[in-house]
């Protein structure tokens, strides 16, 4: 962690540090809020940026956002990566438990499968 926060203090623009400290807040501090305010900022920087729209969209879910929210963010990560299968798993999940939008999520889940057979299971 402290290699990151030096990386930025060098460079605050350094979206891949900022990244990795919003990754570390999610996944080994269960900071919630402070990974979520870090993937906006890299968001704000590099809106395109498809780790921070995926990861921003699972934060969004475990913060309880609404699914709308939630499936904004992971249609924006399809459009940015129509072939990217974790989005598209993702985004398949939102639709089917959330949304019962049956139909579209079996969809999603096929572009899955044929992307990437073996990662859905």
């Amino acid at each position: 962690e402290d290699m990151f926060q030096q990386a930025l203090t060098v460079d605050p623009a350094h979206m891949t540090a900022k990244c990795n400290l919003a990754h570390l807040a999610h996944h080994h501090r269960a900071n919630l809020a402070r990974a979520h305010q870090l993937y906006r900022e890299v968001l704000r920087t590099d809106p395109k940026n498809l780790v921070a729209i995926s990861s921003m969209a699972t934060v969004a879910a475990e913060i309880g956002d609404c699914p709308e929210e939630v499936e904004h963010l992971l249609l924006q990560a399809i459009e940015i990566a129509p072939d990217d299968a974790d989005c598209l798993l993702n985004c398949a999940v939102l639709k089917w438990e959330y949304k019962n939008e049956r139909e579209e999520a079996k969809t999603l889940l096929n572009r899955c499968l044929q992307v990437s057979p073996l990662n859905v299971g």
